[in-house]
Formats: structure tokens, sequence, C-alpha cells
């Protein structure tokens, strides 16, 4: 199975909805990741002032165990209805001056 990547944005506060997400993705570890494994993810600024968040899953499996489960903490903490967009993953890659490691899909 190919990599699943989802972009997730939400328009508002940049600081804020990041606080939000990061303890929406505290409160999904704490009560699921002993099952589940959570996703790869870079948390950026989009070019219009939105949070924009990339998440990379090995398999629709993690995706889908990762997405169903998510609901709940993001409501806890205020955030919904986000823009998403899934992608099937051809190939990652880094470059060498960001440290990290390069990897093909």
């Amino acid at each position: 199975m190919a990599p699943v990547m989802v972009t997730i944005r939400y328009a508002g506060d940049v600081d804020d909805l990041f606080a939000k997400w990061e303890r929406a993705v505290e409160l999904w570890q704490r009560e699921f990741g002993d099952r589940f494994a959570g996703p790869d993810t870079v948390v950026a600024k989009g070019e219009n002032g939105d949070l924009v968040i990339v998440n990379v899953f090995p398999d629709d499996e993690a995706h889908t165990n990762f997405g169903r489960n998510l609901g709940g903490a993001l409501e806890t903490v205020g955030l919904t209805a986000p823009v998403l967009e899934h992608l099937e993953v051809l190939r990652i890659e880094f470059s060498s001056h960001t440290g990290m490691q390069t990897d093909d899909a």
C-alpha cells in the first residue's frame, strides 16, 4: 500500500489554532497512541495566514485509525470543519540541508 498524505487547513489566528491542534494531538496520543501509530507531521503557516497541517501516514489503515479517532479531541479543543485534501504519496524526499533522512515511499 502507498503512503497517504492529508492536508488540513484552518482559517483564523495561527497561534491559537496551532495551540489547539497540538492539544488535540496530545489528547489523541494519550487515548490511542498505544494502539495506533500517529502520522509524520509538518505544520506551517499558509500564504493567506491559515494553519496548514500535512500528515503522512504509512498506509490508509493508519490514516483511518487516526482520522476516525481524532474527532473527539478536535471537538474538545474547539477545532471543527477543516478543509481536507487526501493525496496518494508517490515519493518522499528531504533535502540534505534539513537534517532529515531521505526516504522513498
